[in-house]
């Protein structure tokens, strides 16, 4: 996220409320100009098997996993999150796609900037992020494929059979 605050601190894993009975915690906190917004990630699959469902239909609506685990992180913490604190749910499913929310969150870094040449630094600044977060996510995907093909060659048919 380097370029898109300025004098930024980021700190991992933050209480998201300082309470003794909830041990709740984001994945992000970012500070910025007395502005604090916790992020938390999530990556879905819209393959898994709840989401493969009457209810979600993950498999023909095009973010529909995506959007579900929005609104399982929502439920989860926005009702202990302070008051002077944004809350944003980074969502993206494995195969790159950003959540609406998430997308919509990003956007907001340059769509509001009259300047041209800060919206074209800031526009970059979010395009280097998302290559990342995609490039980050195709490796995982690849290992994961890996081991998969890996375990197939590798177990006896018959036993895998049984």
């Amino acid at each position: 996220m380097r370029g898109l605050y300025h004098n930024a601190t980021c700190r991992l894993e933050p209480r998201v409320n300082h309470t003794s009975e909830n041990r709740k915690r984001g994945d992000i906190l970012i500070t910025a100009g007395g502005k604090r917004i916790v992020l938390d990630v999530m990556v879905t699959c819209p393959a898994n098997r709840t989401m493969v469902t009457k209810q979600y239909m993950s498999q023909s609506i095009p973010g529909a996993a995506a959007a579900c685990a929005v609104k399982w992180k929502k439920r989860k913490y926005l009702r202990t999150m302070p008051a002077d604190t944004e809350f944003v749910p980074f969502v993206i499913e494995t195969g790159g796609r950003l959540a609406k929310t998430t997308s919509e969150w990003l956007d907001g870094f340059w769509k509001d900037v009259a300047d041209q040449r800060a919206r074209k630094l800031r526009q970059a600044s979010v395009r280097r992020t998302c290559i990342e977060i995609q490039r980050q996510l195709f490796f995982s995907n690849a290992y994961m494929l890996s081991q998969f093909a890996q375990h197939l060659t590798t177990t006896d048919p018959i036993q895998a059979a049984q």
